[in-house]
């Protein structure tokens, strides 16, 4: 058995987690998100405004309304007006280096859910966690090399938020600019049968990079996809 590290509740991360199964990937950052902090919040990228992703119908029988950000879709991230650089340096401190520029550019794109989660900052104790899932929709908007895509990354733990992604392949270049890379290989349509690779890990043993797990030595996805499972026999 694998436990998940406890460095992740010790302090912000970024998580990326993708796989052919959106299943799988989802009950992953369920499982990582909800280690991390119990009142986790969801937020599902849609393909269309007006269609409901497939994860959501479970979502929102296992999350409270209030956990539950409004689901945004790739129009969602373009700003109407997009801020002139002269106004982004003139919300920066005259010493900032092109990373926060970055990153500023990054947080007037994000909806206004999720900035005004990063602005809450610190309102209690602990780290707090947010998945958004479903980010390979909105892909063709970010850098797909690490070195640019970590500004981005960056935002949510300088706000002492833990935000894990979930997608869908092609693999995504930028994916190494998150503290965490976990990709979930099926052997079949079965969810519980497959494996976790760490493509980017921690030190702790057994989530090293580089790390193959059997899922169905890891409790906590097990305890995941029951979960996910139980809201389908209710419905």
């Amino acid at each position: 058995m694998v436990e998940l590290p406890e460095e992740l509740r010790t302090g912000a991360v970024s998580g990326y987690v993708w796989s052919r199964s959106p299943r799988a990937a989802h009950a992953i950052a369920l499982a990582v998100a909800r280690f991390i902090d119990p009142a986790f919040q969801w937020l599902t990228v849609r393909e269309d405004p007006g269609r409901p992703s497939e994860e959501e119908s479970w979502v929102h029988h296992l999350l409270p309304a209030v956990r539950i950000l409004p689901p945004v879709a790739p129009n969602d991230l373009h700003s109407p007006n997009p801020v002139s650089r002269e106004t982004v340096s003139a919300l920066l401190r005259v010493e900032a280096d092109e990373s926060e520029r970055t990153a500023l550019d990054h947080y007037l794109l994000l909806p206004p859910a999720l900035q005004e989660l990063l602005d809450s900052g610190r309102s209690r104790e602990g780290v707090r966690a947010v998945v958004v899932a479903n980010t390979e929709r909105i892909r063709r908007l970010y850098p797909t090399d690490a070195g640019h895509m970590r500004p981005f990354a960056e935002v949510f733990s300088q706000h002492g938020l833990s935000m894990i992604s979930t997608a869908l392949p092609p693999p995504y270049e930028g994916r190494y600019a998150f503290d965490l890379v976990l990709r979930v290989d099926l052997d079949s349509s079965d969810w519980r049968k497959g494996r976790l690779v760490v493509e980017k890990g921690h030190a702790s043993r057994g989530f090293t990079t580089g790390a193959t797990l059997d899922l169905g030595e890891l409790p906590w996805y097990i305890a995941a996809g029951d979960w996910i499972a139980q809201t389908e026999l209710t419905r």
